[in-house]
């Protein structure tokens, strides 16, 4: 990988990771998804980059991949199980994070064991481990709790 790739890699990740931080501070209940993933990607541009893709606002059942559009009206309510998905780009250069706060409350069962399915997660990667293994892990570890992978 060449060095300005590196750097690009780099940058987008330090910008990504200051959007999150900016991001769990965020009191959601009451707010329009569509005004939180604009607050977000105003904030990714501030810092220098470029969402990689518009920020993803999930609620409760919804897993993946929701983009408000101009006219939605969905709001963020109390007790709503939140999904932050963030892509922050850098000529090109991706760093993709994501994270769930259930609105009012400071954790939730699916969150703890998210949480303890990534730890045993990265605890196995290193070269030669399967991702066979470290989803088994994964999963091991989140029906342990309780939840459903």
């Amino acid at each position: 990988m060449e060095k300005e790739e590196l750097e690009n890699y780099q940058k987008a990740n330090k910008i990504a990771e200051q959007v999150v931080g900016y991001a769990r501070e965020i009191d959601f209940s009451g707010k329009k998804v569509l005004d939180v993933t604009e607050e977000l990607e105003n904030v990714i541009r501030t810092l220098g980059g470029r969402p990689a893709w518009p920020v993803n606002i999930l609620i409760n059942e919804i897993a993946a991949h929701y983009t408000a559009d101009v006219n939605d009206p969905l709001i963020i309510k109390e007790n709503d199980l939140v999904k932050v998905d963030i892509g922050v780009q850098v000529d090109g250069y991706i760093s993709d994070n994501a994270f769930t706060v259930f609105v009012g409350k400071k954790t939730h069962p699916l969150i703890e064991a998210s949480e303890k399915g990534l730890e045993e997660a990265l605890k196995l990667i290193k070269p030669g481990t399967k991702i066979c293994e470290i989803s088994q892990a994964v999963e091991d570890t989140v029906t342990a709790s309780g939840s459903t992978p």
